[in-house]
């Protein structure tokens, strides 16, 4: 029962849930900008490492 799904809440949360949200390290974030990031991240380094 204690099952709540996103679509059976009918109110927004609070500021106080979404802070300690925040305090767990649970934020979102997408999945693209990840890969994207890590992507420009290996890419910087073989671009580095390619000049010595």
């Amino acid at each position: 029962m204690a099952e709540d799904s996103d679509a059976d809440k009918s109110e927004e949360p609070t500021a106080h849930k979404l802070e300690k949200a925040r305090e767990k390290g649970q934020i979102p974030r997408s999945r693209e900008l990840t890969s994207m990031l890590m992507l420009g991240a290996g890419l910087a380094i073989l671009w580095v490492s390619g000049e010595s």
